[in-house]
């Protein structure tokens, strides 16, 4: 029997397949399924059953119209229309995703925005089936109704901060939920600035809540990360709050955030911090970037600017009874991230008091030195070791003749 108890329907959310009816919709006239959908409501049972069949048959098309079947006074019809709506969509995601699966790249959108991301490959195609199933609904709208999407996302935003911060439900969102919707975000030029900039704020939070195991997930992530440089609109405290969220998950493009964060504060004196957010995008370059940054952090060796302010959750650790105060620079944090990329030992270079960190690497408050003369000390060992690095590698490798003619018979 087609007609089936329905286990959840929530009718005026995207989640649940059943799409938000809008006043100001103009609904597409189609006298054949205007005449079934009223035959829903018929006293014969054959008839209400042929209905049904020829509505799912005739699919998506259907849907505008069958939605209005849920402002119907007909309880009985609109249990009815509630099915029906929920098969067609669920038939419909099971036909794209075969064609998709089977080189349809129009089948689901933003196909084309996920090959800049990874590949064209199977083995990626694949991959992006399973990750569009888990916002089938939403992209299916988008892809009906492009107009909508700065209403539909701002809805599917807020469906998932009630989800999480509702302790009854059985299932909170996933990561993968979240990085979807960031996504599209990036991937749509119709989203406006507003709406973007609410659903990351809203979002954000979500993304730091568990740990991106999956290298897909992990894709879509750096992809919001290294987008997030081209946003403008996000401000100083929003790009804070992002590149803390790339720190904790280790996102590599946090890297690329990191310096447009240092940029930006180095343009913005009126930020009142200092260079203390200078000091902080050094230390997740420390964490997220590798030796290719080498130029880039000692090129910052000749700022001596204090970053002895505190913020947040980066207050100053006092030293203990008989120390001397730190006394911290700019280039002090530089001279630790270029010392962790080369995979040195800081305590050698006099960096005696860090205190590790799982988001910063090190506490802020412990990089530094209680003198001029440990500082100059440190520097002059950096350069004696670099310098000792470049003739390593410029030096030529002798082979042992004995060992070489061994190797050659």
């Amino acid at each position: 029997m087609i007609f089936r108890c329905l286990l959840w329907v929530a009718l005026p959310i995207i989640l649940s397949g059943v799409e938000p009816v809008r006043a100001d919709d103009a609904t597409p006239t189609n006298p054949k399924v205007e005449l079934l959908v009223q035959q829903l409501g018929d006293e014969k049972f054959a008839l209400r059953e042929q209905a049904a069949r020829q509505l799912i048959e005739t699919g998506m098309e259907a849907i505008d119209l069958l939605r209005q079947g849920l402002e119907s006074d007909d309880a009985h019809v609109q249990l009815q229309v509630e099915y029906l709506i929920d098969a067609i969509l669920q038939k419909d995601k099971r036909d794209r995703i075969t064609a998709f699966l089977a080189g349809d790249d129009q089948a689901i959108p933003f196909w084309p925005e996920y090959c800049q991301i990874a590949n064209s490959s199977p083995s990626a195609r694949k991959n992006y089936a399973r990750m569009a199933e888990k916002e089938w609904n939403l992209l299916s709208y988008i892809g009906r109704h492009p107009d909508q999407i700065d209403e539909a996302i701002r809805q599917r935003s807020s469906e998932l901060i009630a989800q999480c911060k509702n302790r009854e439900m059985r299932t909170v969102p996933s990561t993968m939920n979240v990085a979807m919707l960031l996504f599209v975000c990036d991937s749509s030029s119709q989203v406006s600035s507003e709406t973007y900039k609410e659903v990351v704020q809203q979002l954000t939070p979500l993304a730091i809540r568990d740990s991106v195991k999956s290298p897909v997930e992990r894709q879509l992530f750096d992809n919001w990360v290294a987008q997030s440089v081209k946003r403008p609109e996000l401000g100083h405290d929003l790009r804070l709050q992002i590149l803390f969220t790339a720190m904790r998950v280790n996102l590599r493009s946090g890297t690329i955030l990191a310096k447009e964060y240092i940029a930006e504060c180095e343009t913005m004196p009126e930020i009142g911090l200092g260079k203390l957010p200078i000091a902080l995008g050094m230390l997740a370059i420390a964490k997220l970037g590798s030796r290719s940054e080498l130029p880039y952090l000692e090129s910052r060796f000749n700022d001596s600017s204090s970053a002895d302010q505190s913020v947040g959750g980066f207050a100053n650790v006092p030293a203990s009874k008989g120390e001397k105060p730190l006394q911290r620079q700019v280039r002090d944090f530089a001279l630790l991230a270029a010392i962790h990329l080369e995979g040195q030992d800081p305590y050698e270079f006099g960096l005696t008091r860090l205190v590790p960190n799982p988001i910063s690497l090190y506490l802020h408050s412990t990089v530094g030195f209680t003198s001029e003369e440990e500082r100059i000390a440190a520097f002059e060992k950096w350069r004696l070791y670099r310098e000792s690095a470049a003739q390593r590698e410029l030096s030529p490798v002798f082979s042992d003749p004995e060992t070489s003619r061994h190797d050659t018979q």
